[in-house]
């Protein structure tokens, strides 16, 4: 992983921590399941994605009576754009039971900068490489507080 790479993931794993600390929240680390192929050693931060699972261990719930298997997870799934500088936040999206046309949705929160990450060729002032500390996590608390994780079956 070159420096850059390595700066933006310890951001992120960063940041993660600590709106799940203040909100007494559980993290989970995976790979994204479209680079499960590509070796580990070659990918880069875009490749992850930050599970963010409510409750202190991640506890699931009782299992639903109306889904066939219970459940596999509720969680939030954070991923990011460190070429756009941007990050996605999914939330709200239901994947329970048997299919439905419902399983093609998914909701999502995009965390995007304000033009402060870009350089400024005119003052010479250049471009930070992430941003800084405690931007992300703020708006992370702000969204977890607002929406609902998504919940996932077995089925």
């Amino acid at each position: 992983m070159i420096d850059s790479e390595r700066a933006w993931m310890e951001y992120v794993n960063s940041e993660v921590a600590q709106a799940c600390e203040q909100l007494g929240m559980a993290r989970q680390l995976r790979r994204r399941w479209t680079v499960r192929e590509t070796p580990v050693p070659a990918s880069g931060t875009d490749a992850y994605e930050w599970k963010i699972i409510p409750g202190r261990v991640g506890e699931l719930p009782a299992a639903d009576p109306d889904t066939e298997g219970g459940f596999e997870g509720l969680y939030y799934l954070l991923s990011v754009d460190t070429r756009e500088k941007r990050f996605w936040l999914q939330h709200d999206t239901h994947h329970v039971g048997v299919w439905h046309p419902g399983w093609e949705i998914a909701e999502y929160s995009q965390i995007t900068e304000s033009g402060w990450l870009r350089g400024d060729p005119r003052t010479g002032r250049e471009a930070p490489e992430c941003p800084p500390s405690g931007w992300l996590s703020s708006h992370l608390v702000a969204l977890l507080s607002k929406y609902g994780p998504n919940s996932f079956s077995l089925t």
